[in-house]
């Protein structure tokens, strides 16, 4: 069923393919403040989140990037991808032969781009899109995931520190969790391992510079 979301992002986003991610084809923007003054007039509503949906940040590209350099991380294992935006990441492990991958992403915005992007991917089966709160520690469906991917995710606080803690309880828990990350303010100074690191191409009115590096990060279990 088409959506209002549905159909404001396909009149203004276009399919293409992130700069080091070709595999796959996202909805993307060209420009974040014109998309976003058009969103809030289009749909009638100044208090909407920025629509970080609309493009590959680099956080989320490098994360995609060292999933498809190592598929044998994902392969028939269950994948949460956390504060997802696009897909880029959940994307990357469908395709690496993730058995299934869950999208955690609470911007409607975002989850239809999501179920479009899968769509445009072929990759619409094994997946689905959480739109409420995370399952606690102690909860039946925290147990589902063999492996979390965060794409980006520490650019802001309060919300960084409480990510943080849900990434380290599965750390705890004997989960791989992975982290991209281009120096954002926010990330983790203590309980992180890194394990690699891309350039990555990204606009300017995204990033301060062309190329940012960003690294990938593994968190280590706090106990």
């Amino acid at each position: 069923m088409t959506t209002a979301y549905d159909c404001f992002i396909q009149k203004n986003t276009i399919l293409t393919s992130p700069p080091l991610v070709p595999e796959l084809k996202l909805h993307l923007a060209n420009d974040a403040t014109t998309l976003w003054k058009m969103t809030e007039s289009e749909m009638k509503n100044t208090n909407l989140p920025l629509p970080f949906w609309a493009f590959a940040w680099a956080g989320g590209q490098a994360l995609a990037r060292y999933i498809l350099d190592n598929p044998k991380l994902v392969k028939g294992k269950a994948v949460l991808d956390i504060g997802a935006g696009s897909g880029i990441v959940g994307l990357s492990a469908l395709l690496s032969l993730a058995s299934r991958v869950d999208f955690k992403e609470i911007d409607p915005f975002a989850a239809e781009s999501i179920r479009l992007n899968l769509k445009a991917n072929n990759l619409s089966g094994y997946s689905q899109i959480i739109e409420q709160d995370l399952p606690k520690p102690d909860s039946f469906n925290w147990k589902r995931w063999d492996i979390i991917l965060a794409g980006d995710v520490f650019y802001e606080q309060p919300m960084s520190n409480e990510i943080l803690k849900y990434l380290q309880s599965h750390a705890n828990a004997g989960r791989l969790v992975l982290i991209g990350d281009p120096g954002r303010p926010y990330f983790p100074k203590k309980g992180v391992e890194k394990l690699f690191q891309y350039s990555v191409q990204t606009p300017t009115h995204l990033e301060q510079h062309p190329m940012c590096v960003t690294e990938i990060w593994k968190v280590i279990p706090s106990f």
